[in-house]
């Protein structure tokens, strides 16, 4: 019983500091982010995302 609540505990204080960072993130980033886009993705997505665009972008 400890340990489940004590699972439970970390998970939403994870989910608090994904948040946080996706926030901070977004503060630091105004350009790369735009504001359309910025509902809480995860960290890798966001990167996949701009990895694809420059990639689509032509290389001169």
């Amino acid at each position: 019983k400890n340990l489940l609540s004590r699972e439970r505990m970390w998970i939403r204080r994870r989910k608090i500091a994904e948040r946080q960072r996706n926030t901070v993130v977004l503060c630091w980033f105004p350009a790369v982010f735009r504001p359309e886009r910025h509902q809480a993705k995860s960290d890798s997505e966001v990167l996949r995302n701009t990895l694809k665009k420059k990639a689509q972008e032509p290389n001169e």
